[in-house]
């Protein structure tokens, strides 16, 4: 089984794409100040600046990446260190979908009430959002892994960051995702990236219609960015 092919997907809003555009990374929350748009409400956001990861682990380093804050804020830069910083909690790092099933896209596409989202996301159109597809080993090669099997900041959440353990259980749920069966086993897990993500580990930027297409579109080329934008309504639909 490709483990390190499996395709896994970065969720923001549109509104929030430019600022990561210009940088040219995904970064941490911890990274910088507030997204123009925040799809967490607060007391989510806070839960996740202090849940702490299975062990601490060694994050990008900024200044090879070329970023020194938060890809989606368009804070000024600050000065960056060539030193890897260490990942401390799941606000350390950059989350991913295992599958464009995930519950909380879900849950945000139907409109069902989780307090994970804020009130903005909660009465926002899937339209207004933007799927960023990469694959496991292209995310492993910028930045450590670490594996939740449910929500990352829900304390008796179970998580590993011990790359032998993170592909096997990946193995393992692939697996039982290619069964039989509606529920995804891949649904309700998080899989964060230690430290800030470049963009050109990302292959496809999924949208939900033409608009939406022109518009990522028009930011990737002011931002000299060539990431292939194609619109694809069953990753939008609200199931």
């Amino acid at each position: 089984m490709d483990v390190a092919g499996h395709r896994i997907f970065h969720l923001t809003h549109v509104r929030n794409f430019a600022a990561i555009a210009e940088s040219g990374a995904l970064a941490p929350s911890t990274a910088g100040g507030e997204p123009e748009f925040d799809l967490s409400a607060p007391q989510h956001r806070e839960q996740r600046r202090t849940a702490t990861l299975p062990e601490t682990v060694t994050a990008a380093d900024t200044a090879a990446i070329g970023v020194a804050v938060s890809a989606e804020t368009g804070a000024d830069a600050a000065a960056a260190s060539h030193e890897p910083a260490a990942a401390h909690t799941v606000a350390d790092c950059v989350p991913f979908f295992a599958t464009p099933e995930s519950s909380l896209w879900n849950d945000l596409r139907t409109g069902a009430p989780d307090p994970r989202l804020s009130a903005a996301a909660r009465s926002s159109s899937a339209s207004d959002y933007v799927l960023l597809a990469t694959t496991v080993g292209e995310v492993e090669k910028a930045a450590t892994l670490v594996l939740a099997l449910d929500e990352a900041s829900a304390p008796t959440t179970p998580m590993t960051a011990d790359p032998v353990a993170v592909r096997r259980e990946l193995r393992r749920l692939i697996s039982l995702d290619a069964g039989d069966g509606e529920d995804s086993p891949l649904a309700a897990v998080e899989i964060l990236a230690a430290g800030p993500v470049p963009l050109e580990v990302v292959s496809l930027i999924g949208v939900a219609n033409s608009k939406a297409r022109d518009e990522v579109k028009a930011v990737l080329r002011d931002a000299g960015l060539d990431i292939r934008v194609a619109v694809y309504p069953p990753w939008f639909g609200r199931g």
